[in-house]
């Protein structure tokens, strides 16, 4: 149900303006019952607020083209953005950073990493006595150790022995304390947890460079005695981790090519086709044939 009002006589000076006339008009056309749940002066507030959104609504429509240099801004801002959440996802992942953020209950956390801390240190412990093995051996050995393969045992002696220290020092320090006071000692001195989050992982990447640089060791040892035996093996172990990319690779050549080849037979049929409409003119077009070349 519509109502009019009547709107009093603007002729005096301190009247109104036209706009403020054309708004109040049409807040009278689109005003609702006053009886209903709001007020008659709340719907002619929102009726004016309307009108004037009304106004500007095919100006808020017209696009401004961005300047080459906000443009450029806008594409460094979303690609640092990009790599910085990209990079804490990353970091995240290889640490316990999320989860050392976003944990309640600490006591898991301390649980957890106690727990890696103790099997790193026994598979440590296992790398040393492997290393002290290595280094008894006696010049006229069964195995000929040449210096570039006392290289790999010395890395992993190394690794080794830091990888035991750094264990053993956060075994002493957080095996043995609750879930607040794992919280306290892990902010650290600048009230951050990123630095325990990397702390924590060094036992277990000083066991990943000991078990590379043994690995490394065997395989020269092995290849210097019986080469096509170490080089089968390897061989069949990185085909076997390498299974799902290699045939991602063959795939993407082939696509790749077949690509290429159509592209090309394209560009000569076009190529082609101008050549012959240019010098031969539209004789096959006018016999109703159209162009031999035309696809």
């Amino acid at each position: 149900m519509r109502h009019q009002i009547n709107i009093p006589s603007l002729d005096d000076a301190d009247g109104p303006s036209s706009s403020e006339r054309y708004s109040f008009k049409r807040s009278a056309e689109i005003l609702p019952d006053p009886e209903g749940p709001c007020s008659l002066e709340q719907n002619i507030s929102d009726a004016a607020m309307k009108t004037q959104s009304d106004e500007y609504r095919d100006f808020s429509r017209v696009e401004i083209p961005p300047s080459s240099a906000w443009s450029g801004w806008g594409r460094l801002a979303k690609a640092s953005s990009y790599i910085k959440s990209n990079g804490v996802s990353a970091f995240g992942a290889i640490t316990y950073y999320d989860q050392l953020r976003e944990a309640d209950n600490y006591d898991v956390i301390s649980g957890k990493l106690v727990a890696e801390w103790y099997t790193v240190g026994a598979s440590l412990l296992g790398m040393a006595a492997l290393v002290v093995t290595i280094f008894g051996f006696t010049p006229d050995g069964v195995f000929d150790l040449h210096e570039c393969v006392v290289q790999f045992v010395a890395v992993c002696s190394v690794a080794t022995g830091v990888g035991l220290a750094v264990d053993v020092m956060l075994l002493l320090k957080f095996s043995s304390a609750s879930g607040s006071r794992f919280k306290i000692l892990a902010t650290g001195v600048y009230s951050s947890l990123v630095f325990f989050a990397i702390t924590s992982r060094v036992p277990l990447l000083m066991l990943a460079v000991s078990v590379c640089s043994m690995a490394l060791f065997l395989i020269s040892m092995s290849w210097s005695i019986c080469w096509q035996t170490a080089l089968c093996i390897s061989t069949l172990a990185a085909t076997l981790l390498l299974v799902q990319y290699i045939i991602f690779s063959v795939r993407f050549v082939i696509g790749s090519i077949a690509h290429f080849q159509r592209q090309t037979i394209r560009l000569v049929h076009r190529l082609t086709q101008k050549l012959c409409d240019r010098y031969f003119g539209k004789c096959f077009a006018e016999s109703g044939g159209g162009s031999i070349y035309r696809a």
